[in-house]
């Protein structure tokens, strides 16, 4: 895959999380439950014992794009 801020080639590989990962507007400081009536959510899990989902790394922009509707292999 290529990066979309560089194009150069992006590293398949993934994230991984011992707890439910969520995607949040706003950095949530106490609690790590995603506000759904603003758009928030927990990123779909595609293993049962960890949060892991397909993402691309760019070593060049540090920057990873995540796939959380790809299943892990």
């Amino acid at each position: 895959m290529k990066c979309p801020y560089c194009n150069s080639e992006m590293k398949d590989g993934y994230i991984q999380s011992a707890r439910d990962t969520i995607f949040s507007i706003e950095p949530h400081k106490v609690q790590f439950w995603p506000n759904k009536s603003i758009g928030e959510f927990t990123v779909p899990s595609q293993s049962r014992l960890t949060t892991t989902c397909a993402a691309y790394h760019c070593p060049r922009c540090k920057k990873i794009i995540l796939d959380y509707a790809k299943k892990a292999k």
